[in-house]
């Protein structure tokens, strides 16, 4: 995606470009209904365009990359 320095705020806390960063609120151990996107390796693998998943940490994509993330090939 081209994100130099790309970095998780798990093992690199103090790095300058956080992709992957804390939630304000852990969710570890609930359950949310995932959009899959038709046409991506996801949509391959489930067969369907939701799916209800639990939460197993408590890291999410830092919302200053999501459309960065979002409008590439990554999705």
């Amino acid at each position: 995606m081209g994100i130099a320095g790309a970095e998780h705020e798990e093992t690199a806390p103090h790095a300058s470009r956080l992709v992957i960063s804390k939630l304000a609120c852990s969710l570890v151990g609930t359950s949310q209904v995932v959009r899959i996107v038709l046409g991506t390796l996801a949509h391959q693998a489930y067969g369907k365009e939701e799916a209800v998943e639990r939460f197993r940490c408590s890291y999410c994509i830092n919302p200053e990359y999501r459309d960065t993330i979002e409008s590439g090939t990554l999705r």
